[in-house]
């Protein structure tokens, strides 16, 4: 048996005054040793290249957001089996991680510039971007990001590059938004694949609004994890109700574990303080797919839609 990864340096020497803190601290995110291989995922004929912890790897909650987990797969078959929800529509994934149903969106659309994948963590938006450049230039050899962190007149920004075997004298040239901490490479093409932004709930919702605009499709695949997260799923749904279109068939899907029934009670209540209707999808409307994915906590698939808006699915 694999020995699982060791925790992230001064992870035991970090003070945290609640359970939020202890597993949410930055450094949880990331996998200093980069064990990555990359991994063909197949939903249905879409096929889509993911750099991450894989297979037999023990992922700990040092890599909550490298790995592929099953409300991912569920979300990205329930898409593809509804693909009229993505199809010249603005898509934006949430704590998208490795980012595989918002891929998986971007593969179904004709626009796939039309979707942006969103991460709060520096690190895990890297990988994030790695797997974008994969699946949408083709080039696994090259396609990543390096981190430099640094000082610049008062506040503190990330520089990310593409590195490749040869060696460069300069980085190549960046636009940075310090801002919503936006890294785009000029030699890639933003338009011809989805956007990376890094973006935490409830934080500059308006400045993102103003490069992003709203978006008619809002996922999240596991995005919410224990009661606890109260204090999380605020934002959470504050964030959707921002950047949530004013379509009638404006929709956030999200999928998750059923960790208890309080749970996802709480999560109804607090959404309808935004205004926001939920409705779960019946195993019955779920891919046939949906019943192979192995998980040991029950999935589920919610959707939020405005109260005075129809569900169309």
């Amino acid at each position: 048996m694999d020995n699982p990864a060791p925790e992230p340096e001064n992870f035991r020497k970090v003070k945290h005054t609640n359970q939020l803190e202890t597993y949410f601290y930055p450094g949880l995110f990331m996998d200093e040793h980069m064990n990555y291989t990359w991994k063909d995922i197949n939903i249905g004929h879409v096929q889509v290249k993911v750099h991450g912890r894989h297979g037999s790897e023990s992922a700990t909650y040092a890599e909550t957001g490298q790995v592929v987990w099953p409300a991912s797969e569920m979300l990205s078959h329930y898409l593809l089996h509804h693909s009229h929800l993505v199809q010249s529509r603005s898509v934006l994934e949430l704590g998208a991680g490795v980012g595989l149903p918002g891929l998986v969106a971007a593969k179904l659309t004709k626009e796939p510039s039309s979707v942006v994948l969103t991460d709060q963590s520096e690190v895990v938006l890297e990988l994030l971007q790695k797997n974008t450049e994969a699946n949408f230039t083709g080039d696994t050899e090259s396609a990543g990001c390096r981190a430099v962190n640094f000082f610049f007149f008062e506040y503190h920004c990330l520089q990310l590059w593409k590195t490749n075997d040869k060696q460069r004298s300069s980085p190549e040239p960046m636009i940075f938004n310090h801002h919503l901490g936006e890294v785009f490479n000029t030699s890639y093409k933003e338009e011809d694949g989805p956007k990376c932004a890094l973006l935490d709930w409830g934080v500059d919702l308006e400045e993102f609004k103003k490069t992003h605009g709203t978006f008619d499709l809002i996922i999240g695949a596991d995005i919410i994890y224990w009661m606890e997260q109260e204090g999380m799923a605020e934002p959470l749904f504050q964030t959707v109700s921002m950047l949530l279109s004013k379509k009638a068939d404006a929709m956030f899907l999200l999928c998750h574990h059923v960790r208890s029934a309080e749970m996802v009670q709480s999560i109804r209540d607090i959404a309808s303080k935004f205004n926001l209707l939920c409705a779960e999808v019946g195993k019955d409307d779920l891919p046939a797919a949906c019943s192979d994915i192995l998980s040991n906590v029950p999935l589920q698939l919610l959707t939020f839609t405005p109260k005075d808006a129809d569900i169309i699915i």
